[in-house]
């Protein structure tokens, strides 16, 4: 196996930055969702609030959206960095991840 050169290395660190970031916000809007969501009496809750509490799960589904997009790119680059094996092809259909494990 060789290593990744200088440019590999610092997309690689470059991607977990940025997942590290996205998955940073996640984690803090809902933890902010939450508590918020623990201390609002719902059943005689204004429009007001309900509005804003479906705007806050919307910007938590974004970010969610963000980290998941960020650790697929940190995946795909980790993924590119390996040397394929030189005894198996490429599209052999036995190295695809499928969900039902086969």
């Amino acid at each position: 196996m060789t290593a990744p050169n200088d440019e590999a290395r610092a997309a690689l660190a470059t991607q977990v930055n940025v997942l590290g970031i996205a998955v940073s916000k996640t984690d803090a809007l809902v933890a902010v969702t939450v508590e918020w969501f623990d201390d609002v009496a719902w059943g005689t809750a204004g429009p007001r609030k309900v509005e804003q509490m479906a705007h806050l799960l919307g910007t938590i589904a974004e970010a969610a959206e963000r980290a998941v997009a960020a650790f697929d790119r940190w995946h795909a680059l980790v993924a590119d960095a390996q040397p394929a094996p030189t005894n198996q092809d490429w599209d052999d259909p036995h190295l695809i991840d499928t969900p039902s494990g086969t």
